[in-house]
């Protein structure tokens, strides 16, 4: 991940530790840090490592977490270890209040997947907007019918350690999947984006069966979540925009057996509250290929582009541009009206800044977004029938950089780029 500062944050876990490292510009190491820095101290009876997740911290420095498991050679089993989180500085050093060796955030028993291939991560991490962190974490718990139960758990941590405001202790389960049919191991990695401060889109695999696993992106906040919109986990690409999230899935060829799942593509968004589904097209040509490949890119009217490769009827590179409610034409939609929107401007202290326009009594939204259609702040509009001059709460504190401004009513939107420099 980016520093903030032209460099990078990275993770990896070796044989026996999970390390941090912190490139600039340079490619050599930044501030304190060497060319690498151990993240947990070695437990003697779980000394292996897996699946570090990292994110920034508001410092500059970084939070981390991972897995740790160790191993009986003369049982030929794995044996339990913890999962961890820890945060460093910018220098590389643990911050004040934090444990060297990480806070232990519970159990993990790496023996309950047997012989399955750990090749995806059952940990994310994120910002949750307020100086702390999110953390999505996986375990397997018991066993349903000789199988293992993976629970998902979400936990959010202040930038003391200590759980955030309204957080419950050990954080919250959002979901519950036993793992039938896992001989070929997991299936897709777990997922953070951040939504809007104090709530995230949790992306995990949300349930096993013969056909291929499912994946489900849910809103959460510190007090759970709720069933979102769901997908393919082996095929499957996501993009959030303005408080919303798309997810496109696919399956490239037909199918071999009557269990197995079609060729297709498909397209949904989700906004919290409702899942829409948006493109979607099947067949069932046993064995006949169709797809190549997917992409996903968001733009910053929330709306986002599909793009597909297909190699059967018609060839070659698709794209089409969708909103909440379907595609979109070619042509600007006539409910955009740029003129609902002027003298747009940042003062530090004060906020963002606008001159908006609409007709008495008509109520609309004015949000403001990061690059990564995160929302930053926002408050209700309603109109007066002659432009009107208001600033938009708490947003005179937002760091340099650039934003999007965004005014919405069900009859017209409008939006603008907002530059912060000081």
């Amino acid at each position: 991940i980016s520093d903030g500062a032209h460099g990078l944050y990275s993770a990896y876990s070796g044989a026996n530790s999970t390390v941090a490292l912190h490139l600039g510009p340079a490619n050599t190491g930044v501030g304190g840090w060497t060319s690498a820095r151990a993240l947990v101290a070695q437990d003697p009876d779980a000394p292996y490592t897996m699946w570090p997740g990292i994110a920034l911290a508001p410092d500059g420095g970084v939070f981390v977490a991972c897995a740790s498991y160790g191993f009986d050679p003369d049982l030929i089993a794995f044996t339990p270890g913890h999962l961890r989180v820890r945060r460093l500085t910018a220098d590389g050093l643990s911050y004040a209040g934090w444990d060297d060796a990480g806070i232990d955030e519970g159990a993990f028993d790496r023996s309950l997947f047997g012989a399955a291939s750990p090749h995806s991560s059952l940990i994310a991490a994120a910002p949750d907007g307020a100086g702390g962190v999110f953390f999505l974490l996986g375990s397997p718990t018991g066993t349903d019918q000789g199988y293992p139960t993976l629970q998902t758990r979400l936990l959010e941590l202040g930038g003391d350690g200590l759980p955030a405001l309204g957080a419950p202790a050990g954080g919250v389960v959002v979901n519950e999947a036993p793992t039938y049919y896992l001989d070929g191991g997991l299936d897709a990695s777990y997922e953070l984006r951040p939504a809007s401060p104090g709530t995230v889109f949790a992306g995990f695999p949300a349930y096993y069966t013969d056909a291929p696993a499912q994946y489900m992106y849910s809103l959460c906040s510190a007090s759970g979540g709720g069933w979102g919109i769901q997908g393919d986990a082996v095929g499957h690409e996501a993009a959030t925009t303005m408080g919303a999230i798309y997810l496109a899935t696919f399956h490239p060829t037909g199918p071999y057996g009557p269990y197995d799942p079609p060729a297709f593509i498909a397209l949904g968004s989700y906004d919290g509250g409702k899942s829409t589904g948006l493109l979607s097209e099947y067949h069932n040509d046993i064995l006949q290929h169709w797809y190549g490949d997917i992409g996903l890119a968001a733009t910053n009217d929330g709306e986002a582009v599909f793009f597909w490769s297909q190699e059967n009827q018609k060839y070659g590179l698709f794209a089409r541009k969708f909103n909440a409610a379907g595609q979109v034409a070619a042509a600007p939609s006539a409910a955009r009206d740029p003129g609902v929107l002027s003298d747009v401007r940042f003062e530090r202290g004060i906020g963002v800044r606008a001159t908006v326009r609409l007709d008495a009594g008509e109520r609309g939204r004015l949000a403001l977004f990061d690059v990564q259609g995160r929302t930053i702040a926002g408050t209700t509009v309603v109109g007066t029938g002659a432009p009107a001059t208001l600033h938009l709460p708490e947003s005179d504190t937002i760091p340099v950089g650039v934003y999007f401004l965004r005014l919405k009513s069900p009859a017209r939107s409008g939006s603008t780029r907002v530059a912060v420099v000081h």
